[in-house]
């Protein structure tokens, strides 16, 4: 088991907002989890190159916002 493969993902503990650098399939495949789907959805997200993407909370849901 690969840790972009891990069942739950928790809250992070950091005082403010936390930046990841990564290659766009491993930030796909992160994206995928934080919103409690399986890794291989990450296909299906668009991360376009040079940008920047937020993961975060709509009411009690985890979204990914562009």
């Amino acid at each position: 088991m690969t840790i972009s493969d891990e069942p739950e993902m928790t809250r992070p503990t950091a005082d403010g907002p936390i930046a990841i650098l990564a290659h766009g399939h491993l930030l796909r495949i992160l994206a995928a989890r934080w919103m409690g789907l399986p890794a291989v959805t990450g296909a299906n997200l668009r991360l376009d190159t040079a940008t920047v993407s937020t993961l975060g909370w709509e009411r009690e849901s985890r979204v990914s916002r562009h």
